[in-house]
This record gives C-alpha cells, sequence and structure tokens, in this order.
C-alpha cells in the first residue's frame, strides 16, 4: 500500500512540474478536453491538473479574450460538476487574442 502510495507522489511531482513549465505531463491515465476555448483536464493516479483556457467575448472592446489558469487538484477534490458560474474568475489571467 504503502509503495502504491510513494508512486503516485512521484508521479504527481513529476508532472505537475512538467505541467506548470508548459510540458505534456507524462503518467496521465485520462485526458479530456473541452470546446469552451480549450480548457484541458488531466487525470493522474490521484491528481488532477487544469489548464483552464475559457473564451470570452468582450463587447466593450469588441474582441476575444480568454481567462486562463492552471491548477491542480488532488483526492477528493476533483471537479465533477465544470460550471463557470463556480469559478472564482477574478483569479484566472486575461489574454486578449
Amino acid at each position: 500500500m504503502s509503495s502504491i502510495i510513494a508512486i503516485s507522489l512521484i508521479a504527481g511531482i513529476i508532472d505537475s512540474y512538467r505541467f506548470f513549465n508548459d510540458k505534456e505531463p507524462v503518467f496521465v491515465i485520462k485526458k479530456t478536453q473541452f470546446l469552451d476555448g480549450g480548457t484541458t483536464f488531466y487525470y493522474g493516479p490521484g491528481y488532477e491538473l487544469v489548464d483552464w483556457n475559457i473564451l470570452v467575448y468582450d463587447e466593450e472592446k469588441e474582441k476575444s479574450f480568454n481567462y486562463t489558469k492552471k491548477e491542480i487538484r488532488i483526492i477528493p477534490f476533483f471537479i465533477t460538476d465544470y460550471s463557470s458560474d463556480k469559478l472564482d474568475i477574478p483569479t484566472f489571467e486575461i489574454q486578449y487574442q
């Protein structure tokens, strides 16, 4: 049991390092991508890496922009109910296209 936890911890450290340095995670079990601008969820053994990329249109500036953010979640804090109204938008970065 402790070896499974140790392997999961090492995989999580490696994948989170790669993820936050803009590289693909290596130990991903499942990858899901949404059509909201390209938000991608990477599921590893005991962790979830989320690359938020939510496309929005700014009526005032008449141009599109993306809310972006990278985060890691550990079991049991996975995102199971994705809804943009439940996100903490002020913590996201804005990138105009």
